[in-house]
């Protein structure tokens, strides 16, 4: 669990409001029912319930996003609910929602729209302020303060979505690195254990790439590979991902395809390659291994059963799709 928060910020976040929201009120939900204040101890415990149950649906099923607006919801209906009970003390709980709604929430504008609908509400319906400069401070700072957060967690998410590309693409080739594969071949392990969906790995190999290299350089060597991957990228479909696996050997994940379709997608790059022009003074070939993801087997074992297909294609003569087979594993 600790692993899924460090690797998920949003997630952590989610959990830590959470924690906190839960901490804050659970002494409040005591002073009231001691005091003889019970209906506002039952929202403060009600505020506690529904809290808990979001973080644990963001953690167990991993929606985190549907949670996050959820609670940015609750969050701003608690305001409200509270400001309407407590009285204009209540209004000072906005300044709070307003700056971990950015978080919770990916939408910036789900956020805003969120901040802004409710100091309005507070404003104008729900807060009795006294003096008239009290309502107009309120408004303008609560404003102001929804604003500056906009900018800010707009300006941390974009050098957060900045980040993690850079840490998870190939800088020569642009397809995701071995890393992300690693935890995309998990991802869809545990989804075909769950829903049965079929899965295949296209394992590919540039054929005779040392010679490449050798004849014309690194540098065409380099230009091959950055206009292989733009290739198979340009005809990789939606769900499907498209790996560098290292070298000059490439993993594309294809979902929910039968054993056909995901043949017939090897084989159009395997034309493709070969038609490419790539190099001008020699054909670049591919060759390829396919194989579905079988139950109860590992991410390892499926990626082995491809390099084992693909191997068997480099056997019968390179620029070759092959399918693994139970067959062809007795061969080998």
């Amino acid at each position: 669990m600790l692993k899924k928060l460090k690797e998920d910020f949003q997630l952590g976040i989610v959990t830590l409001f959470g924690i906190c929201t839960v901490g804050a009120i659970i002494p409040f939900a005591i002073y009231r029912f001691s005091t003889g204040n019970t209906a506002v101890g039952i929202l403060d415990s009600c505020i506690v319930l529904i809290t808990s149950l979001m973080v644990i649906m963001a953690i167990r099923t991993g929606r985190v996003e549907q949670a996050g607006k959820l609670l940015v919801i609750f969050n701003c209906l608690g305001v409200l609910i509270t400001t309407h009970y407590t009285g204009f003390v209540g209004v000072f709980w906005m300044y709070a929602a307003i700056l971990t709604n950015f978080y919770l929430s990916r939408s910036q504008i789900f956020a805003a729209v969120s901040n802004v609908v409710t100091i309005l509400v507070l404003t104008f319906a729900i807060a009795e302020f006294q003096l008239l400069a009290q309502l107009w401070t309120f408004l303008i700072t609560s404003l102001l303060l929804t604003l500056l957060s906009a900018i800010v967690s707009s300006r941390n998410q974009a050098q957060k979505n900045s980040l993690e590309k850079l840490a998870a693409i190939d800088p020569l080739t642009g397809a995701f690195n071995r890393r992300i594969m690693k935890q995309e071949m998990l991802l869809a392990v545990e989804e075909h254990s769950r829903k049965d969906t079929p899965m295949a790995a296209i394992l590919m190999d540039l054929d005779h790439f040392k010679t490449f290299n050798d004849r014309f350089g690194h540098e065409i060597g380099d230009h091959i590979l950055t206009n292989f991957s733009r290739m198979v990228l340009a005809m990789t479909r939606k769900n499907d991902k498209f790996f560098r696996y290292g070298g000059e050997e490439f993993l594309m994940l294809v979902k929910n395809s039968s054993l056909e379709e995901a043949k017939a997608i090897a084989e159009k790059i395997r034309v493709a390659s070969e038609n490419s022009g790539f190099c001008a003074s020699d054909t670049v070939t591919v060759s390829l291994g396919v194989a579905m993801l079988q139950t109860g087997e590992s991410s390892e074992q499926w990626v082995s059963r491809a390099d084992k297909a693909m191997y068997r294609s480099k056997a019968l003569g390179r620029n070759q799709v092959s399918i693994f087979t139970e067959q062809l594993n007795a061969n080998l």
